[in-house]
């Protein structure tokens, strides 16, 4: 078994029993166990626009992606929110690393109107994005804001992440998910 690595993933304090019992769930295995919150529709066209961009060998997809963080960090790219942070283990052989940064100038692009000027910064958050083990080995946080490439990383790696987001499309277990102690 693959070594598996801490992150955070937010919820609703009022999911927390529903993933003690069933783990952290894809959407589309939720099926009637927890009806899907409804995402703004901002960020649903986004989502849409950028899984429709996607390269093929990237399996990840925000569609239906769990969401984690390498940091418990309240908020969100919306302001501050009224989810807590909570603990999971995941292997990394099944998680990518994305810039929200990047997903942020995505979604401001397409709210302007402008699929066009959205798509270079789409071609960015693909292409720029990474294994979560590549992430781990070859990124450290950064003196300012976000996390920056370590010297003698591979070339081909971004300089920078701003805002990591780590997409997973694997179930998380209960067992690997500690509810007992959210986070604010």
């Amino acid at each position: 078994m693959a070594k598996l690595v801490e992150l955070f993933h937010r919820t609703h304090r009022e999911r927390l029993a529903h993933i003690e019992t069933h783990g952290i769930l894809p959407p589309s295995d939720l099926g009637k166990a927890m009806p899907r919150v409804e995402l703004l529709e901002a960020r649903r066209k986004t989502d849409e626009f950028l899984d429709s961009l996607a390269p093929p060998d990237i399996r990840e997809r925000r569609g239906n992606g769990i969401f984690l963080f390498p940091e418990n960090a309240p908020g969100t790219l919306f302001g501050p929110d009224n989810r807590v942070g909570i603990k999971v283990k995941v292997d990394p052989a099944h998680c990518r690393v994305f810039d929200m940064l990047t997903y942020d100038n995505v979604l401001k692009e397409l709210r302007r109107g402008g699929q066009e000027n959205a798509e270079p910064h789409a071609w960015f958050y693909w292409h720029f994005s990474v294994p979560l083990a590549d992430f781990i080995k070859h990124f450290e946080r950064g003196r300012g804001k976000g996390w920056e490439r370590k010297s003698g990383a591979p070339d081909g790696l971004p300089e920078r992440i701003w805002w990591p987001e780590v997409i997973t499309m694997k179930a998380i277990s209960p067992k690997h998910v500690d509810v007992k102690t959210p986070l604010e």
